[in-house]
């Protein structure tokens, strides 16, 4: 449950809105910054993505950011679904908030370039690719998002997964069938075959379920996203055939700790 919980919270690098006043850059200033970020790869902040490299062609003025995406941590629905999920959150949110890409943003939006991720399955060897052109990234550069948009476009973001995604088996007679925004916490709605999983069982392993959670997304980008909407978690496990309920929750005050 904690890996699909945090499957649909990926982890994303953030960049900030371009500097007024700097020096024009040039193709060696574009590739300088790339030069840093790549000084890092591969990097991941968790089981479910790694930024493999950067590159940048310089004739088309395109940096290219290429990411594995780990299938067995996240499910095939992830990678299919990509293109959904970026463009109702992810490229706004790094464009106008502070990280590593933010040299590389500002070299690319005074040189008119653009910028494409590449997320490659690696079981299925499927690609997806997503990217923006050069008058978008001027804009967005330009008119960076403000805390209120931000927070509209998690709730967004955490819809589009959840109507994507679900229902999703999570372990053998285990499967997260809805995810929801409740207006404390974002809502996991788990299925379970009793006839695999004992209730008793999962009940008492609840406290541990609660601390790992909570330590795994104190140092995953992935609180980043609660945090910006103000939210805990509920992970919800309903028995089948017997109805019986069995659930944690961590609150954003408690994630805040």
């Amino acid at each position: 449950m904690k890996k699909t919980v945090l499957m649909l919270l990926v982890p994303i690098v953030a960049v900030a809105a371009v500097l007024l006043f700097c020096k024009f850059p040039t193709p060696h200033d574009v590739n300088g910054e790339i030069a840093k970020v790549n000084k890092d790869c591969p990097v991941s902040n968790d089981d479910y993505v790694t930024l493999e490299s950067v590159t940048y062609d310089d004739s088309a003025k395109v940096a290219t950011y290429n990411l594995t995406i780990h299938e067995k941590n996240v499910g095939k629905e992830y990678l299919v679904n990509a293109v959904n999920w970026l463009k109702s959150y992810d490229w706004p949110r790094m464009l106008s908030e502070e990280g590593k890409l933010n040299e590389v943003v500002k070299a690319l939006s005074y040189e008119g370039g653009a910028l494409a991720f590449v997320y490659t399955g690696d079981v299925s060897g499927v690609s997806v690719t997503f990217g923006l052109g050069p008058d978008e990234i001027l804009e967005l550069s330009e008119n960076p998002s403000t805390v209120e948009q931000r927070v509209e476009r998690s709730v967004n973001f955490i819809n589009v997964l959840s109507n994507a995604q679900f229902p999703a088996e999570v372990l053998p007679g285990m499967a997260v069938v809805r995810g929801f925004d409740d207006g404390d916490n974002i809502v996991f709605l788990c299925k379970v075959d009793e006839t695999v999983h004992d209730m008793d069982s999962i009940e008492r392993v609840i406290p541990e379920m609660k601390y790992k959670l909570r330590a795994r997304l104190s140092t995953n980008s992935a609180g980043a996203y609660l945090h910006d909407i103000n939210h805990g978690i509920t992970c919800r496990y309903r028995g089948v055939p017997s109805d019986r309920a069995v659930e944690f929750t961590l609150t954003a005050p408690e994630l805040a700790q």
